[in-house]
This record gives C-alpha cells, sequence and structure tokens, in this order.
C-alpha cells in the first residue's frame, strides 16, 4: 500500500528507525524480523524478498522500543573483566 510506505518513508527519514515483520505466505516458516534505519536498504529489501500473498508489518522504533521496557542491558567487559563507567550508553 502506498500510504503505508510514505508513512515509512516520514518516519525513516525524521523520526527513527523501523521493525519490519516480514510474514511469508508459503513456505511453512515463521516471520522474519529486522530492524532498518535506512530507507534504500529497506527497499531493497522488500523488491528482492517479497513474495505473491506476504504481509510486511511495520512498527516505529521508538514508539515500541523505550528503554523503559528493556528485559535489561549489559556492558562488555574489557580484558581484565572490568566494566568501563561512563560512555554514551
Amino acid at each position: 500500500d502506498a500510504r503505508v510506505l510514505e508513512t515509512v518513508t516520514r518516519v525513516l527519514s525524521d523520526e527513527s528507525a523501523v521493525i519490519v515483520e516480514h510474514r511469508h505466505f508459503r513456505g511453512a516458516r515463521a516471520p522474519t524480523r529486522m530492524i532498518f534505519d535506512d530507507h534504500a536498504e529497506l527497499e531493497r529489501y522488500l523488491a528482492d524478498a517479497a513474495r505473491p500473498g506476504d504481509s510486511f508489518w511495520f512498527w516505529h522504533y521508538e514508539r515500541a522500543c523505550p528503554s523503559e521496557t528493556a528485559l535489561g542491558h549489559g556492558k562488555v567487559p574489557d580484558g581484565d573483566g572490568v566494566i568501563p563507567e561512563g560512555g554514551a550508553y
């Protein structure tokens, strides 16, 4: 649907990454789930992977995944097993 793609394009351009769930019509397999932050990359995926009958669901990443709802988070220690403090995250 062109309206959906217009909305997705606007969100990718101005606001957030987009979560995409590709529900496969054939092949008896689980949905493919991805996150895109580049419109051209999403367009390439849709052109290459979409088959008749498939459906695609889209979510605004920032609204769907606020930090407050994370299951948890962690940081990777350095070679000495020390967790670096500070940083962007």
